[in-house]
């Protein structure tokens, strides 16, 4: 399927665990579409690697954030300042996934 050249144009979107993998490919289809892309990552290093090769490869500016799902108030605040410095949030893939060890009536939504 194919979307019309710049269709995101003015969109904000975050992607978590957007470094690598499906991820990645996430956030290089939503930045060939004109979204303002932001990832969000547990490595930092991982995560600078990316946005070097979407601007290199892809010609695609991304901003990044440290992050780990796995830790509420440390995501929602990554996600949190991504948002405020694309200017709002438009669309949020949650990609990243965690190990969260407890039982299945502990967690939460």
């Amino acid at each position: 399927m194919s979307f019309a050249a710049g269709i995101l144009a003015g969109k904000s979107a975050i992607v978590t665990g957007g470094a690598t993998g499906i991820g990645a490919y996430i956030v290089r289809k939503l930045g060939s579409l004109g979204a303002q892309v932001g990832i969000v990552s547990r490595k930092e290093e991982n995560l600078q690697r990316a946005v070097a090769a979407f601007k290199a490869d892809d010609s695609i500016e991304v901003n990044y954030g440290v992050g780990d799902v796995r830790d509420p108030e440390l995501i929602s605040g990554a996600i949190a300042s991504l948002a405020e410095q694309q200017g709002g949030l438009d669309y949020l893939v949650c990609n990243a996934a965690g190990n969260f060890i407890c039982p299945t009536e502990q967690l939460s939504a």
